[in-house]
């Protein structure tokens, strides 16, 4: 890989160091998104059993009660499973405030180095420089800045090094070609697809 300058150099390997601190920060986020959605805890049941000892509770004869509910389980069994289950409400509550707050340190990483990463495009393109792009990492963050930043791809139109040399070690992915697409063709509503489609 070939440089004007070393300045050039330091500053694409900071490029590419926080594309990689972003990709860990993002899985992290994804991860813990998945462990969100994860359903640990048998709510409908706890509901079904409070609704049998509040039903066991009703002034109504024993009789009656019989007859419209088949009691498999006693008042004692059913008290102890509602103990039971509200253990594990309380454990999986828990753990849903510790993913949050795990969640919310992420994200903030997250857009930290987006801030840091768009700061950084800004420089480069005051220096004149561009950025060489060798992973799907790099597209990603590109994505984010674009996403999240208005006339981001006007203001970056020619951050990224598009000589034929450089665009031999492009990324070669579905994601990567859509991107490159868009970005060379300076159509927003295309790119804004692209974005929809895989960020």
């Amino acid at each position: 890989m070939k440089y004007d300058t070393m300045n050039e150099y330091t500053l694409q390997s900071y490029f590419k160091s926080l594309c990689n601190s972003y990709i860990i920060a993002y899985s992290e986020v994804g991860r813990l998104e998945r462990e969100k959605k994860e359903e640990d805890f048998p709510r409908e049941e706890l509901k079904l059993v409070e609704s049998l000892l509040a039903l066991s509770q009703l002034s109504t004869s024993a009789t009656l009660k019989e007859k419209y509910v088949e009691q498999k389980f006693s008042q004692e069994e059913l008290e102890k499973r509602k103990e039971e289950l509200k253990i594990q409400k309380e454990v999986y509550e828990a753990e849903k405030e510790k993913i949050e707050k795990q969640m919310k340190f992420w994200s903030d990483k997250m857009w930290d180095i987006v801030e840091n990463i768009t700061a950084l495009l800004y420089r480069m393109r005051a220096e004149g420089f561009s950025i060489i792009i060798t992973s799907e990492a790099e597209i990603v963050v590109l994505m984010a800045v674009f996403n999240f930043r208005s006339n981001a791809m006007k203001e970056f139109a020619s951050i990224i090094n598009t000589k034929e040399e450089y665009l031999k070690s492009f990324p070669i992915s579905e994601l990567c070609q859509a991107f490159f697409r868009a970005y060379q063709l300076k159509n927003e509503k295309e790119m804004k697809q692209v974005i929809q489609k895989y960020f």
